[in-house]
């Protein structure tokens, strides 16, 4: 539930303020104000006038006196924000006002948070004051780690950056496989650490312990389990790794506040409960002796004519999850498709599908079924967590191509983009296949077998999922919403060569 609104009035990213320059308004004003600065300057707080090297913010609570002092040129990133959902957030994430913070604020991508406040502004797209209420909770939360760090941080080290990356990986291999019975033990070997420095060294990177860690994600899969499918409770239980059902009843009410029955009640639409099946298709095998060694990890293909929207749907591999509306429709070469409107609906599964640190190949037919969608950016694949993605298959208005889109980190949004060839025909389906070569550190984009671009890339990391199917998330909202048909989604866990993807293409087209 998303609560109560938060707004965001004004705005203003980088402006450059110029030397010696003295901001002392007698008054505040009617909202809160955050301000951050990225050199020398001079701020009041409660605490006095102090003067802060760089790297500062300060959060001004309504009516309170702003002032500051440059002694040079620096820039600043300034929003009023304000709601009665911004009250709740101060309290939850103990975020001070009136008082300068330091932290390491590169993180949080400020202005990225404010370009898409402003899109949203701009577009006022269905849901537009959720999608910023959800932009601000999560910049509020990513605020509120930084600040407790207490200091700017120094850039990590080669040994430092070397061992996120490999808790990044492990991590996602264990959120891939739930069903295991992990030991600290184990997964300390794994990236061979002792027990208690992997618990410490996991603790400081993702503020849990490896066992809590684990049971967030298990109680996580099993929500979206008890709320999409039929399966039983002792079923679920199992599916998602717990020891048994009354462990999962005491883990699942520790993190809900209810037991799993009473989550059912509330959260499973009727739809569900009237009856799911599995696609008549999951146990078939791939016909064509060309693809045997092209065996995918994942392959969905919706051509299930009596499945509907919001059931526990059973594919090849894994289950995908319809939401808001999303509904089969018709594919390429006389196959099956999902269709998504552009709005709010979207397919999901709850696993990463492939460890997105490694090489990867992802392919997908596409169709865009509005010439002018209104939305500048659409994604027909991605795989991300909570905050954003590390890659989106998609569409990119503005500039009239597909794209194939990674991000530099976990904690980095920033954006490298493998572009189409040429403007695509909207009317026609189109093979797209993004393939990241861990090997070569290189992204590369393919359009209908032909090679359209490739890119360096040289800082993957593993997203512990879930997989979305006609959407994305950035920063900590669901955006990018597919508007058309999605159809014959493979997921490879390796880079597959120029020759294996024109067999995919090839053998897609009935060839």
């Amino acid at each position: 539930m998303l609560g109560e609104k938060i707004h965001v009035p004004i705005l203003c990213i980088r402006s450059s303020i110029a030397s010696e320059h003295l901001m002392d308004p007698l008054e505040g004003t009617s909202s809160y104000i955050f301000e951050y600065f990225d050199s020398q300057v001079e701020l009041e707080g409660e605490d006095g006038v102090r003067e802060y090297p760089g790297n500062v913010c300060i959060l001004y609570a309504p009516g309170q006196r702003q002032l500051y002092r440059t002694s040079k040129s620096v820039s600043h990133t300034w929003f009023h924000v304000s709601g009665e959902g911004l009250e709740e957030c101060l309290r939850r994430y103990e975020i001070p006002t009136n008082r300068a913070m330091a932290g390491p604020f590169e993180s949080l991508a400020l202005a990225t948070f404010l370009e898409d406040v402003r899109r949203h502004h701009v577009q006022r797209e269905p849901y537009w004051e959720d999608a910023v209420t959800l932009l601000c909770r999560t910049f509020l939360r990513n605020l509120s780690r930084a600040i407790s760090h207490g200091v700017v941080m120094a850039p990590p080290s080669l040994y430092q950056k070397e061992t996120l990356m490999s808790l990044r990986r492990l991590r996602a291999h264990v959120h891939s496989n739930l069903k295991h019975r992990w030991s600290i033990d184990e997964m300390a070997s794994l990236v061979h650490m002792s027990s208690s420095h992997y618990r410490k060294t996991f603790a400081h990177y993702f503020g849990a312990s490896p066992i809590e860690d684990l049971i967030n994600a298990r109680v996580r899969q099993s929500k979206l389990l008890l709320r999409n499918s039929t399966m039983s409770v002792t079923g679920i239980a199992e599916y998602c790794g717990f020891t048994s059902a009354s462990q999962f009843h005491v883990c699942f009410r520790k993190h809900t506040g209810g037991s799993p029955g009473e989550f059912i009640k509330t959260e499973r639409p009727l739809s569900v409960d009237e009856g799911a099946r599995p696609s008549a298709h999951a146990d078939e095998d791939v016909d064509d002796l060309s693809l045997l060694y092209l065996e995918p990890v994942g392959y969905w293909r919706f051509d299930d004519d009596e499945a509907g929207c919001d059931q526990d749907y059973h594919f090849r591999y894994s289950r995908a999850i319809f939401h808001h509306g999303a509904v089969l429709g018709s594919g390429p070469h006389g196959g099956g498709a999902l269709r998504v409107d552009g709005v709010r609906s979207y397919a999901e599964v709850a696993e990463p599908v492939v460890d997105t640190a490694q090489s990867f190949t992802v392919c997908a037919w596409v169709l865009i079924e509005d010439e002018d969608p209104g939305a500048e950016w659409m994604t027909a694949v991605s795989v991300g967590n909570d905050d954003h993605c590390s890659f989106y298959l998609q569409y990119c208005a503005p500039e009239d191509r597909f794209m194939f889109t990674v991000t530099y980190s976990e904690t980095d949004f920033t954006t490298i983009h493998a572009r189409g060839a040429a403007k695509p025909d909207k009317k026609r389906w189109t093979h797209l296949v993004g393939v990241h070569d861990g090997e070569k550190r290189q992204i590369t984009l393919w359009e209908n077998g032909e090679l359209s671009e490739t890119l360096p890339f040289e800082t993957p990391w593993a997203a512990p999922g879930p997989t979305r199917f006609g959407a994305g998330v950035y920063w900590g909202a669901l955006v990018d919403f597919w508007a058309g048909r999605i159809a014959e989604i493979r997921f490879f866990d390796r880079a597959l060569s120029p020759a294996e993807i024109r067999t995919v293409y090839g053998h897609s087209r009935g060839e």
